[in-house]
């Protein structure tokens, strides 16, 4: 009897960590975006909060149509042109709620020279590692609220040979001084992700 119950709470821990749970688009979105689930990772340091968010295929397709309840066609056509790409959000921002841009700097030229670096340059600071292989930033964008918000974000898109599983986001902070800033994701976390109800 001992040894059918321990049986019956293997395969119930084995089932609730399998990625085999259906969440509707709202639950779904949360999932994703809590950091207990190990997609969202973060980092401080000197007063700098780095946030960096692992995108699965779904999250990026709920998040263009703004609709929690999608067809399945639309999100497996869009799915299948997302294929081939590793996606993350990037965001970086300060402990004090100002403007990240203007953190330490001197004056309006080392203030505009830091967006441009940060629009332009920064791309080439950001790595993919994977269990196979260590590939470049090839997708950047940088968006700026004009010092409205106290932080700033950057999508990225890497280009893999194959799905990678255990991998790490590599960045070589020469914006802020932070030095080579590396967020963990383990495939584990991954194979977790629930699946996406679709109508």
């Amino acid at each position: 009897m001992k040894k059918v119950l321990i049986c019956i709470v293997a395969a119930a821990m084995l089932f609730s960590c399998s990625g085999t749970d259906v969440l509707d688009g709202k639950a779904y979105l949360v999932w994703v975006k809590n950091p207990e689930n190990g997609l969202k990772i973060q980092k401080e340091m000197n007063g700098i909060s780095y946030e960096a968010q692992y995108k699965p295929y779904d999250f990026i397709v709920l998040n263009e149509e703004k609709n929690y309840n999608l067809p399945k066609s639309l999100v497996d056509s869009r799915k299948e042109e997302l294929s081939g790409m590793v996606y993350y959000n990037l965001r970086i921002t300060t402990d004090n709620q100002t403007d990240v841009v203007a953190k330490d700097v001197l004056d309006k030229s080392m203030y505009i020279q830091r967006l441009n670096y940060l629009s332009y340059d920064f791309q080439s600071l950001i790595q993919l590692q994977t269990e196979k292989e260590t590939v470049n930033c090839s997708l950047y964008h940088f968006v700026h609220q004009q010092g409205i918000t106290p932080y700033v974000d950057m999508v990225l898109g890497f280009s893999v040979k194959e799905e990678p599983g255990s991998q790490t986001l590599i960045i070589d902070d020469q914006v802020f001084g932070n030095g080579t800033l590396k967020f963990y994701l383990d495939k584990k976390n991954i194979e977790e992700i629930p699946q996406l109800k679709t109508t």
